[in-house]
């Protein structure tokens, strides 16, 4: 009797979801934000994205400082005069390098929906195998998805936000149900922007179920492996180019939301190696509730979003997931007080992404 009643709460939480997600979409088009997105998507971040691939399949080397401002004139994309070189590593240009055969229109058109559709189920999955029954979680998580300030920022510029949202939550629910190899191939996608996962990589690792862990580690360390390699074999020189323009460059930068930042800012050079040692007593505190996969997820996300060496707001994004495990945590004891606390953690998001 209660599995069926829960079974119709779950059934009935769906429909909370879309509404937040019909309710932020219903808002970005009064506000006119989809049609900015629309008139400056040829010169966004995605373009930025999209011109090293095509850079490589033009002829230039995207590594080498004057043949990629030569490849991103020649394209009218969006460049930076810092890095000098294609800021994504290698082993990312490599896998983005089909996506580069595209026409930027067209890369655009897929960019634009492809990566929140795939977030969309993706969170939805996660909310069900979380909190079937959160109805306010469910409908605020949808609303956040489209409507707090990162997610409007990433659908303006073309940013990567969805795409690591949408393989954290796959990551979490495919490990959860005991499928370690897609899990593992779900968070080697978060390789993408791997200053931004630092401690989530050993959390997942540690939330994996100990039968399945080996195999989600050895599939992770394969899948993340490949490219690196045959970038490095096939031209070395892209990792010493991008090696010694790229890090220092983000580390150093200005204005961005970490604390590393805070920290080199207050401390001088003695910041990071704090920022670092915070980070170390995260992840001890992350190692010693091993025995809870769920507080060790929403912890280590957490974690690796405070104490990034570089990232944006539009990366904030990614919090809505460790925020739905939280309130999974909460929902331990009291289903009822899960829901609502869960729903005030995401109402807080999207307030406090527009508020900072």
């Amino acid at each position: 009797m209660r599995s069926g009643h829960r079974s119709s709460l779950a059934r009935d939480a769906g429909p909370a979801y879309i509404v937040g997600l019909a309710a932020g979409l219903a808002i970005l088009l009064a506000s006119g934000s989809l049609e900015i997105a629309l008139a400056h998507g040829l010169t966004s971040d995605l373009s930025y994205i999209w011109a090293g691939p095509r850079a490589v399949l033009d002829g230039y080397d995207p590594y080498d400082p004057s043949q990629w401002r030569a490849a991103v004139e020649a394209r009218g994309t969006q460049g930076f005069t810092s890095p000098a070189v294609y800021s994504y590593p290698p082993a990312v240009l490599l896998v983005l390098l089909p996506f580069g055969l595209l026409p930027l229109a067209a890369a655009f058109v897929i960019w634009a929906v492809v990566p929140p559709l795939s977030a969309a189920l993706a969170v939805r999955a996660l909310l069900h195998e979380a909190m079937p029954a959160a109805r306010w979680v469910h409908g605020l998580a949808g609303l956040a998805l489209v409507l707090s300030q990162p997610a409007v920022v990433t659908l303006r510029i073309g940013q990567w936000s969805y795409v690591l949202l949408a393989a954290l939550a796959a990551a979490i629910v495919l490990t959860r149900r005991g499928r370690p190899i897609a899990g593992a191939v779900a968070t080697a996608v978060l390789l993408v922007k791997v200053h931004l996962m630092l401690i989530t990589f050993p959390a997942l690792a540690l939330a994996v179920p100990r039968r399945d862990r080996a195999r989600y580690v050895a599939a992770l360390a394969a899948v993340a492996a490949c490219p690196v390699i045959l970038t490095a074999v096939a031209r070395p020189g892209w990792w010493a180019s991008w090696w010694s323009h790229v890090p220092l460059a983000r580390a150093t930068e200005p204005n961005v939301t970490t604390a590393w930042r805070v920290l080199t800012d207050a401390a001088g050079m003695v910041g990071p190696i704090l920022a670092v040692g915070l980070a170390a007593l995260a992840l001890l505190a992350i190692v010693r509730v091993r025995d809870d996969p769920v507080a060790v997820v929403a912890l280590g996300v957490a974690a690796s979003l405070a104490f990034a060496p570089y990232m944006r707001s539009y990366d904030h994004l990614i919090a809505i997931a460790p925020i739905t495990m939280a309130g999974a945590r909460l929902a331990r004891r009291n289903a009822r007080a899960a829901d609502l606390g869960g729903g005030a953690m995401l109402a807080g998001f999207i307030a406090g992404t527009w508020t900072l």
